[in-house]
């Protein structure tokens, strides 16, 4: 080793080294940063479990939970309360415009409390739609959820046993602790003579469907997914085949009819409730991907199990090979000229070994395929072996 890929080596090391300790130490200054600022709004005789993330303030009991945030999803910091059971649920966020559009073509059926004001700027989520409705036929309850929102708060969340705030953001560490006693008192107004109503908790509301069909046109749409998946892994392993986008195009003549009847099935199942919207985005969504992959993967499997074909060989010259890398795995991709009229390359999926041995225009692979009982040739196996002259 040169002197200078020495240097370069330890540069680098120092390098890495001082960027994770720069990194635990801004963690832990951003720790004590909040801690400071969470002592001070809570005020001197707090009875606070720093541990348990939890203190008693005017009798009652409270817990704190901060999120760092992650790719996926945005930090966030929640305030909660324990609460006497009622027997009813709530949650409410300010009203998007999916949530205004669910509205408008009569698939979600909101709790409403004849506040226009309110009822614009809000969206009441219950499964205990009457309870909901009667806990904000309070003006005072109302008022306080437009001063939430007024300090930054993105939910308020009820479920029976425990109140909760909720924001997130970049800032809402910070917007939480800052508004942390004015949250107490806003608290406990939303929970002061909750109803003790106690409703049977129909998660058809007051829509067609009761429970039972719900959760049969959920477990549809997550049952398609999971086949598709599955599916979709057995073809490629035993049927791999040569034009996978021209089987899938011919699937869809049976998978678009079946999802559409799906869809038809989802709306006037889930219609009817306050998070009917969420559901039936949930399940489309699950739908979708699940439909078009199983039918792709049922078509592909019936197109190589039921193929009576003689197995056809085929001596095609290596062209090109390529390594393909994701994020978690790489894939070896041997390119071989085409024997079928049309097209100018096959493509062979091969292992590490192979693809280092391999010399495009020096090899050539001896392909063993099937035609496929609906036409789409599929592969049985391959060897490579020195080109023969």
């Amino acid at each position: 080793m040169d002197i200078f890929t020495l240097f370069l080596t330890v540069g680098v090391c120092f390098s890495m080294i001082f960027a994770v300790v720069a990194m635990i130490v801004s963690s832990r200054n951003s720790e004590a940063k909040f801690r400071e600022s969470l002592v001070a709004a809570l005020g001197p005789g707090v009875d606070w479990d720093e541990k348990r993330q939890t203190f008693r303030q005017v009798g009652m009991n409270f817990r704190y939970q901060k999120y760092q945030g992650s790719r996926n999803s945005p930090p966030s910091f929640s305030l909660f309360l324990e609460c006497p059971v009622t027997g009813g649920e709530f949650e409410i966020a300010t009203e998007s415009a999916v949530d205004r559009f669910f509205k408008n073509i009569g698939i979600t059926l909101e709790v409403q409390t004849g506040d226009e004001v309110f009822d614009g700027r809000c969206f009441i989520a219950s499964n205990t739609p009457e309870f909901a409705k009667e806990c904000f036929a309070s003006a005072e309850r109302r008022e306080t959820v437009k001063r939430l929102w007024d300090i930054k708060v993105r939910k308020i969340v009820y479920r029976g046993q425990s109140l909760a705030l909720i924001w997130q953001g970049q800032t809402s560490h910070a917007d939480g602790v800052s508004n942390l006693k004015e949250s107490l008192d806003l608290m406990a107004v939303l929970i002061r003579d909750l109803p003790q109503y106690h409703e049977i908790v129909s998660l058809a509301g007051s829509g067609p469907a009761g429970p039972a069909e719900r959760n049969l046109v959920m477990g549809i749409a997550g049952a398609s997914s999971a086949l598709g998946v599955l599916s979709l892994i057995w073809t490629n392993l035993q049927y791999p085949l040569f034009d996978p986008a021209g089987l899938f195009l011919f699937s869809l003549k049976f998978s678009v009819p079946a999802l559409a009847v799906f869809i038809v099935l989802a709306v006037r199942t889930l219609s009817g409730r306050s998070r009917s919207h969420r559901d039936l985005l949930l399940a489309c969504g699950l739908a979708l991907a699940g439909f078009l992959f199983t039918g792709y993967g049922v078509v592909a499997l019936y197109n190589g199990m039921a193929d009576l074909s003689a197995p056809a060989s085929h001596i095609a010259l290596i062209q090109n090979k390529e390594m393909h890398r994701s994020k978690n795995s790489r894939s070896y991709h041997l390119y071989v000229r085409s024997w079928k009229s049309g097209r100018a390359l096959e493509d062979l999926n091969t292992g590490s070994g192979i693809f280092n041995w391999v010399i495009p225009g020096k090899h050539e692979a001896v392909v063993r395929t099937r035609a496929g009982k609906l036409g789409f040739e599929w592969l049985v196996s391959y060897q490579v072996r020195d080109k023969q002259t």
